[in-house]
């Protein structure tokens, strides 16, 4: 069994135990207790401030690793931001078509007499199944971790992601079984991405980075 099919096979398995009635009592009764805490507007504050930032320091990511890695000519950070980025664009079409195939509502709208929306915007939501924010925050944590792996930036960056995943059930948009959801396509396209790119450079003789993005300009000027 590949590792495609284990990833999808485990995002089904949640979806099908959280449609059952006593799962989804579970599930809201989790959602409104996390989204009743009562730790003042600074903690609201700041709940908001992590939501908003995985979108941001994960496109930031790509860019500053591919920026850089150019720059001074380093294979290893230019191929770490390339591959983060695909990893990025794979987790973005899986999460986006797991929403809009489940199309599953969002826990303010499901229970507005229950759960408190503490992230209003002008624009509409997309379905909740699964959370995006969640996905993208542990696509990026894994991202940087299989390509640098060193604890000194795996462990800031898991805390990162995990603050994010539970800001996602205390603004009152995701359940449990959705930010569930998010960490396994979220670790499960950067993981694949990750090995993917590994075989494919077993496979030619030029590592892809900074000596094969000069082979492909020197040919362009020639």
């Amino acid at each position: 069994m590949n590792h495609i099919t284990r990833i999808t096979i485990s995002v089904l398995i949640i979806v099908s135990c959280s449609t059952t009635a006593y799962s989804q009592n579970i599930d809201i009764d989790w959602t409104e207790s996390i989204n009743h805490i009562d730790a003042g507007k600074g903690f609201e504050s700041t709940m908001k401030f992590i939501s908003s930032s995985a979108t941001y320091i994960e496109v930031g990511s790509v860019v500053a690793l591919g920026f850089y890695g150019w720059l001074i000519e380093d294979d290893k950070v230019l191929e770490a931001g390339i591959v983060t980025g695909v990893a990025m664009l794979l987790n973005g079409a899986i999460t986006l078509t797991t929403k809009y195939g489940f199309n599953r509502k969002r826990p303010f709208e499901a229970y507005p007499d229950r759960i408190i929306l503490r992230d209003k915007h002008s624009y509409s939501y997309s379905p909740s199944f699964v959370s995006g924010h969640t996905s993208m925050a542990f696509n990026l944590a894994t991202s940087l971790t299989l390509s640098f792996p060193k604890w000194e930036l795996a462990i800031p960056m898991y805390v990162w992601a995990s603050t994010v995943a539970f800001s996602r059930m205390y603004l009152g948009v995701h359940y449990p079984s959705d930010v569930l959801g998010g960490i396994i396509v979220g670790i499960g396209s950067s993981y694949l991405t990750f090995k993917a790119n590994e075989w494919l450079k077993s496979k030619r003789e030029v590592p892809w980075g900074v000596s094969q993005v000069n082979i492909a300009y020197a040919g362009f000027v020639e």
